[in-house]
């Protein structure tokens, strides 16, 4: 993944720029399939004049055949970079997620997430089932002798 990084009221150092490659280099790991130089993070950089301490962030990811976008404010630099990277690695999971068809063939919950409920039974509703089955399996079985 190549970076074009801008900033606007903000000096753009290689502090800054190492931070930014140091937050969006985590969506890399989600990137692995696609060439290294077909995806290119597009970064804006603003500090907002009014208060020296918010911070704008949009960054647009664009893969091949998609693109991504993502911008967060935050009261520094590296809230800002956390926000817009982990919201561009929900939408890139779900990307991901669509292009892999997990939609119609992933199961949505574990088994462990479903929970039993125990419901009360009235006993003599359960002699009456009961007999009922008994009954049945008695005639049945005499009906198979019979014929």
């Amino acid at each position: 993944m190549y970076y074009e990084i801008r900033s606007k009221e903000l000096e753009l150092t290689e502090a800054v720029e190492s931070l930014v490659h140091e937050k969006l280099h985590l969506l890399e790991r989600l990137l692995h399939h696609y060439p290294e130089d077909s995806v290119m993070a597009s970064v804006r950089l603003h500090r907002l004049p009014v208060t020296d301490e918010l911070y704008n962030v949009r960054v647009a990811l664009e893969l091949p055949g998609d693109r991504l976008f993502a911008s967060a404010n935050g009261e520094t630099l590296e809230s800002g970079l956390v926000d817009v990277a982990a919201e561009l690695e929900r939408q890139l999971q779900h990307l991901l997620s669509d292009k892999r068809n997990e939609t119609h063939w992933k199961r949505l919950s574990h088994a462990s997430d479903t929970v039993r409920r125990n419901v009360p039974v009235d006993e003599d509703e359960l002699k009456e089932i009961q007999e009922e089955v008994e009954q049945r399996t008695h005639q049945g079985g005499s009906a198979e002798r019979a014929a």
